[in-house]
C-alpha cells in the first residue's frame, strides 16, 4: 500500500511541476538533489522525506495536504480486528484522461465542466 501512495503523491508533484512550468532540473537545484532523484520521486519509487516533500510544496506553492487529495481511504477487510485499506484516486485517473486529449477536446471538457459547476434553479445549492 505504501507504494501505491509513493506514486500518488509523485504524480502529484509532477502534475503541479509540470503545470507550472517548472524543470526537473530547476527543482532539483532548489532541492539539491540529482534530476534522476526527481524523477525517481515523481515515480514513486523513492520515498520522500518530510522534510523535502515541505520543501517540495513550498517550491510547488501548495500545502503538503495538496498531495494526498485524491486519496480515499476504504476498508476492505478486517483481520484480527485490524481493517486493511485500499486507496483510490478518481482525481489522479481523471487528470491522467485530461492529459491525453487533444487541445481542442481539453476546451471542450473546461467549458462543459464549468457549465456544471454554475448554480442554477435545477441545483441545490
Amino acid at each position: 500500500m505504501g507504494q501505491f501512495i509513493d506514486e500518488h503523491v509523485g504524480n502529484r508533484i509532477h502534475q503541479r511541476r509540470l503545470l507550472l512550468g517548472i524543470s526537473e532540473k530547476f527543482m532539483g537545484q532548489i532541492l539539491d538533489r540529482t534530476v534522476l532523484q526527481i524523477k525517481r520521486y515523481e515515480l514513486g519509487l523513492d520515498r520522500i522525506e518530510a522534510s523535502v516533500l515541505f520543501k517540495i510544496a513550498g517550491v510547488l506553492d501548495v500545502s503538503v495536504t495538496y498531495f494526498f487529495e485524491g486519496l480515499i481511504a476504504v476498508p476492505i477487510e478486517q483481520n484480527a480486528g485490524e481493517e486493511i485499506y485500499r486507496f483510490e484516486s478518481d482525481a489522479t485517473d481523471l487528470v491522467a484522461a485530461y492529459q491525453g486529449l487533444s487541445p481542442k477536446e481539453r476546451g471542450e471538457v473546461f467549458e462543459h465542466v464549468v457549465a456544471l459547476g454554475k448554480p442554477g434553479p435545477d441545483k441545490l445549492n
